[in-house]
């Protein structure tokens, strides 16, 4: 199969969790599902999900983008060593309460873990949202959706780092994360409706509900509810620079923009089928380089397990020639490249100015040309094949045609055009470099006089991105794996991700109504109407492009299957063959 050919797409479905789990009672420490993403027998006995909720989460269906080469397997399982990755840019804060960026949750993924995870393995979809239990071992949903009650896992203790020093994690731990999340966090908005958090013993959690809430279960299972020490909210230790967690490793060394180094957890709660201590590895080291050709020579140098640096068509095509024995993995990406724009400055706030910046854009040639392919996204990402428009459908609203775009800038008062500054980073890698490079000369040919202003990441994605800083912005968006995120938190009204000073009545109103729809064919078609209205009324984050999300794994990288999500999904199963 042509690798770089228009994948179809992963079907996913999780609002139906909401109203299978209601039905479900009590459960003991049983896994929800195995490892291919089966409901297993023990589970459905427990009550964790009904057999139907069981059979419908694992609706991956046949759509998954097959990898370029298969990946290496060697015969028997070898443990210790260290696993290198590396990847084009850093970030200072590792507080995951206040910091959203990719690279907070890659640096602390692995160190803590969340109270529901994301299930990864061989038969399950880059994108699939099969739950799998982590910190808790099961939930029961209350009849009237309104009361969520977890049972947590016995056993488990802190890393033994001070102040925290081992002790025994407990659901008070989880009633600090989740207070601090509602009064501080980014992430809040992932708990909306959220009235309370009760810890009435020590292995159980309660979350009150002021009303149904759909994407609560996708929600808890996202790369940004990572649950903290209760010392983290006391002044215990400074959780910017120290992180300390229940997951398999431990953060041992930090330079920033050089190199986080971490090492295993002797203490680790989890074991593997036959009974083997996890984690497999050492430690993991992972190295900050931006520089391709440094990277690539790394890489088949052996000094490099992991390449999470994105490469163009020709360099990927040059590096399988010469190295291709390693394993080269492509996705349809979760998440994808986006312009945001300023409502509040003039000739912005103009829909036709915002509609002519669109038709101004060559995607496919930027696409293709750049990425080796891809496609249209939609303000939902395509990877969320169950709630984004079909394509054919997206392309009606988001084409190329310059000529239009002139004609829309002079019927907003422009005929000779008009000046914008465009703010990017160059940490996103090469390829983002080039798409924005392509985009101002887009710009420039309807008679927008763009000037590209490059930040540092710090700058752009600490300040002048969410402060709405800018005229017009570029860059990926965060792989959101629940559709509700793309649209609430970006485009409601005072939202945590609402960079972009959008203010629309009706809009808020279309998406609060999909929040307590808990039919899940009801719900995406609703979700499916917000797109429209958003690509018709507001044009605003403008989709560009969802390219093949691309990482490299040297033959000695055994058991490591990549999800869409933030992190390494599974990293404590992963091994070195030797």
């Amino acid at each position: 199969m042509n690798p770089r050919h228009l994948p179809r797409w992963l079907a996913l479905l999780l609002a139906f969790v909401l109203v299978a789990a209601a039905c479900g009672g009590s459960s003991d420490d049983t896994e929800v599902t195995d490892a291919d993403g089966e409901s297993t027998e023990e589970a459905v006995e427990a009550g964790s999900f009904d057999e139907q909720a069981a059979e419908e989460q694992d609706r991956t269906g046949d759509e998954e983008e097959e990898p370029v080469t298969e990946e290496p397997e060697a015969d028997e399982l070898q443990t210790g060593g260290t696993l290198i990755i590396s990847g084009p840019s850093d970030i200072a804060s590792l507080d995951p309460i206040t910091s959203s960026s990719f690279n907070t949750q890659y640096r602390i993924a692995g160190v803590y873990q969340r109270l529901i995870a994301f299930d990864s393995g061989p038969e399950i979809g880059y994108t699939a949202q099969v739950l799998k239990p982590e910190l808790a071992t099961g939930w029961e949903i209350s009849d009237d959706l309104l009361t969520y009650t977890f049972t947590l896992r016995d056993g488990v203790t802190w890393h033994d780092v001070e102040p925290v020093n081992g002790r025994p994690f407990t659901s008070a731990d989880v009633k600090a994360t989740f207070d601090n999340i509602l009064e501080q966090g980014h992430q809040a908005a992932l708990l909306e409706t959220v009235t309370s958090v009760e810890a009435p013993d020590d292995l159980t959690v309660v979350l009150n509900l002021s009303e149904p809430f759909a994407p609560l279960l996708n929600n808890m299972a996202s790369h940004f509810m990572w649950i903290l020490p209760a010392e983290a909210f006391e002044e215990g230790y400074d959780r910017t620079n120290t992180v300390i967690g229940t997951g398999p490793f431990i953060m041992d060394e930090r330079e920033v923009d050089v190199k986080t180094s971490y090492v295993r957890n002797p203490s680790y709660w989890d074991v593997d089928e036959n009974g083997n201590q996890l984690p497999y590895l050492d430690g993991i080291d992972t190295l900050v380089i931006n520089d391709t050709q440094q990277v690539i020579a790394a890489f088949k140098a052996g000094e490099i397990d992991i390449m999470t640096n994105a490469m163009s068509p020709e360099l990927r095509d040059q590096l399988m020639g010469d190295f291709p024995e390693a394993f080269y993995g492509e996705w349809i990406d979760a998440g994808m490249g986006q312009i945001g724009i300023n409502m509040e400055r003039e000739p912005f706030n103009d829909l036709r100015v915002r509609q002519a910046i669109s038709l101004a854009i060559d995607r496919d040639g930027m696409g293709n040309t750049i990425r080796g392919g891809g496609t249209v996204p939609s303000n939902v990402a395509p990877a969320l094949a169950d709630y984004v428009l079909p394509e054919d459908e997206r392309r009606e609203y988001l084409y190329y045609d310059p000529e239009r775009a002139r004609e829309l800038l002079a019927e907003a008062g422009f005929p000779d055009g008009l000046d914008a500054t465009v703010i990017a980073t160059d940490r996103y890698g090469a390829n983002y470099t080039a798409q924005t490079e392509w985009l101002i000369e887009d710009l420039k040919a309807v008679g927008i006089n763009a000037t590209l202003e490059m930040l540092d990441y710090a700058t752009y994605f600490g300040s002048r991105w969410p402060d709405v800083e800018y005229d017009i912005q570029f860059g990926p968006q965060t792989p959101f794996l629940e559709p509700d995120e793309w649209l609430r938190l970006q485009m409601r009204t005072g939202a945590a991700r609402n960079w972009y000073n959008l203010s629309d009545p009706e809009l808020d109103a279309l998406i609060d109504e999909q929040l307590t729809i808990v039919d899940p064919d009801e719900r995406a078609e609703k979700i499916r109407e917000i797109q429209r209205y958003a690509l018709e009324n507001v044009m605003n984050p403008i989709p560009v492009w969802t390219y093949f999300s691309q990482w490299s794994y040297s033959p000695r990288v055994q058991n490591f299957y990549r999800h869409g999500s933030y992190g390494y999904a599974g990293i404590e199963r992963v091994w070195l063959a030797e």
